[in-house]
């Protein structure tokens, strides 16, 4: 669907090997996607974690957008990224800073950040939640997309991700990983991209990993 569409070369300049790519291209394809299709041009829009984020980058000059991203290098992220058409916050998720506007946003949305998260309890995740929830406007869409490995052997996901399809009125329902993984139709990063990108800095074969997969919640903010 996103070469049909040509959104490849619309977004990175170059079409995208959906056997040899990053896990976070096909992230950024979604996401692109669904602003197409959702987001009006001249909304403003809030990425969660985005650190040097080729969305932002892209829509910068038709939208308001901005980055939420404490660039402390989390998660093997960034600690600095070029100036762009956005507005940094240089936060985290869930401190309610005052530089983000309550109810100011028409789109937030997160891609491969809030498995970081640390797993602290109900507590944490309710407020992480909240804060999601306060900047959002009435109506808007929260998009956020997780990493998870798919197995065999291992199934992995940070519990962020079902706590957020539990305490969301989500568009679309959790499915449970395994269930997930018999899906022929769904996305995975192949073998011979993992062993050339992630593994020389995991360390970690491929058959121990599980493979890399993309799991969504999406819901509209009250």
């Amino acid at each position: 669907m996103f070469k049909a569409r040509k959104f490849d070369i619309a977004l990175q300049g170059k079409p995208v090997d959906p056997d040899f790519c990053n896990l976070k291209d096909y992230q950024d394809l979604l996401v692109f996607n669904f602003i197409q299709q959702f987001v009006p041009q001249g909304s403003r829009i809030l990425d969660v974690g985005g650190g040097n984020s080729r969305i932002l980058n892209y829509f910068g000059g038709t939208y308001e957008c901005w980055n939420l991203d404490k660039l402390e290098g989390i998660g093997n992220g960034l600690t600095e990224i070029p100036s762009g058409p956005f507005k940094l916050v240089r936060d985290y998720l869930g401190n309610f800073t005052r530089e983000l506007p309550d109810q100011y946003f028409d789109f937030v949305f997160s891609i491969s950040a809030l498995e970081h998260v640390v797993e602290n309890g109900i507590e944490h995740f309710a407020s992480l939640l909240a804060d999601l929830n306060r900047v959002g406007k009435g109506g808007s869409y929260s998009l956020h997309l997780f990493d998870v490995t798919l197995g065999p052997p291992a199934f992995w996901t940070n519990l962020f991700l079902p706590y957020l399809h539990a305490y969301t009125p989500s568009l679309v329902p959790f499915t449970p990983l395994p269930v997930q993984a018999c899906d022929t139709d769904l996305f995975v990063m192949s073998k011979e991209f993992y062993e050339y990108g992630w593994q020389p800095t995991t360390g970690i074969p491929y058959e121990q990993f599980g493979r890399p997969a993309s799991c969504q919640v999406l819901w509209k903010c009250a």
